[in-house]
């Protein structure tokens, strides 16, 4: 995919302070980093290093999220980044909420309803919250749905099959 194997690099697992601290230093060539955008670790490298995004085009894209349906295809905008002036395509995973299911479904319904009932509180509360939206309540989603989740989508209209 995309032209790299994993036999290709030497790989070490890193938080993103770790992948900032190592990049600056010249002591690794690249990171995968999982987290919402903007970052502070990489806001921070973008400061004192240039550094560049890997734009995905569609078809590696599509195969990626065919290998991997957890991934979606997301955009990291211009200027997110110093020193990033375009748009950047990439794969991008869904924060989840994730509960056992021993939880009564009346539990988790009411909390699933409350929760986007109130979502412009949440919003408010965190910029990465802002991408917390009820029409996308279920993309990416590898796990099985809680019945009292999936109950609140059914009747909120989302597709829960």
């Amino acid at each position: 995919m995309a032209g790299i194997k994993y036999d290709d690099m030497s790989v070490e697992f890193l938080d993103f302070s770790a992948v900032s601290s190592r990049f600056k230093d010249n002591q690794i060539d690249a990171g995968f980093v999982v987290a919402g955008v903007p970052t502070s670790a990489l806001m921070d490298l973008t400061t004192t290093k240039n550094v560049g995004l890997l734009n995905f085009d569609k078809e590696t894209l599509d195969t990626i999220i065919k290998a991997n349906p957890f991934f979606v295809p997301n955009v990291i905008p211009a200027g997110t980044y110093k020193g990033i002036d375009e748009d950047v395509n990439t794969p991008s995973v869904m924060a989840l909420l994730i509960t056992s299911d021993n939880v009564s479904e009346e539990i988790i319904y009411n909390f699933t309803k409350t929760l986007f009932e109130n979502i412009s509180d949440v919003q408010g509360s965190h910029a990465m919250a802002r991408n917390i939206k009820l029409e996308t309540a279920t993309v990416g989603l590898t796990a099985p749905l809680h019945p009292g989740a999936a109950k609140y989508y059914k009747e909120a209209g989302i597709n829960v099959d």
